[in-house]
């Protein structure tokens, strides 16, 4: 006789031996998400308390820097008024590395002859970030009518690097005033981002010997050691479908090696390609630098 409660019962009990670890697996990834959510909504570890500093903290990031914005758009229009080219920054490189020492940063100059790298040590953590902006100009000539013209001949901050080492200097002075975090900052001010390869000649110098780091940032993309990325070259004209990634060892020593995985390479490239072609028609018919 054909048993059909016995059947039903069989197909629970494997849906359950099947489906069962998959189902509770997500329960527990979707707790472990909710909790994860829940720290980094209610828990600030950068942002200091209100209990310590209740000024800064009831203040809004905007608010803070407001205070520096007349110093800062002094900086940024000087600099634009005065461009170098790739491997020639050296009005550049001697403002930057004045001011990090003005806020109490080791300062290392020298890296791609004129790079300068801010160390920044507070407590006992031994955890590191780089933090990196360009530095160069473009050899194009100016025409914009601004009071802060460029007033070097053939040469114009046409690609914004004038702005990029304002903001990481507005970010120094306020990270050396305030020290609300435990660790190593390492500032990286790059020449020759346009044509010359500065980054790799910084690399090849021994930039990550020197300053290991556990994960680097610029334009609002993180990467850690050890993970593969692709950056555009030379004003977007073409993807660099190579990845570079700094890894650091026990002793603190790092070095910068080339990756080798085709596939991975190829389909960053392609997508990297897409964004960068986007990008270009977006911004082709761009005017002049606005205050």
């Amino acid at each position: 006789m054909f048993d059909l409660f016995g059947m039903v019962g069989k197909i629970r009990q494997d849906l359950y031996i099947i489906y069962g670890p998959l189902l509770l697996g997500a329960f527990i990834y979707m707790t472990l998400t909710v909790i994860v959510v829940l720290l980094f909504r209610y828990l600030d570890p950068v942002c200091p308390s209100s209990e310590a500093d209740p000024m800064i903290a009831n203040r809004s990031l905007i608010e803070v820097f407001a205070a520096d914005e007349a110093e800062l758009t002094a900086i940024r229009r000087d600099l634009h008024a005065h461009p170098e080219i790739g491997l020639e920054e050296h009005r550049t490189s001697e403002i930057v590395a004045g001011k990090l020492a003005e806020w109490g940063y080791q300062v290392h100059r020298g890296l791609a002859r004129t790079g300068v790298v801010g160390t920044l040590k507070v407590g006992s953590g031994g955890r590191s970030i780089g933090i990196r902006a360009d530095i160069d100009a473009l050899p194009i000539a100016e025409a914009t009518g601004l009071d802060y013209q460029s007033r070097n001949a053939g040469r114009m901050h046409a690609c914004g690097h004038d702005g990029h080492t304002t903001m990481l200097l507005g970010a120094a002075k306020k990270l050396a005033e305030r020290r609300n975090f435990d660790g190593t900052i390492h500032l990286i001010f790059q020449p020759a981002e346009e044509n010359e390869g500065g980054a790799k000649i910084m690399m090849d110098e021994g930039l990550f010997r020197l300053f290991p780091c556990d994960a680097a940032l610029w334009d609002g993309t993180t990467i850690r050691a050890g993970r593969p990325a692709s950056s555009p070259s030379a004003r977007g004209r073409s993807w660099r479908r190579s990845m570079w990634r700094a890894s650091g060892s026990s002793a603190g020593a790092g070095t910068a090696r080339r990756r080798t995985r085709p596939s991975i390479r190829w389909w960053r490239g392609r997508a990297s390609s897409w964004r960068c072609r986007r990008w270009c028609r977006a911004t082709s018919t761009r005017s002049g630098p606005a205050s």
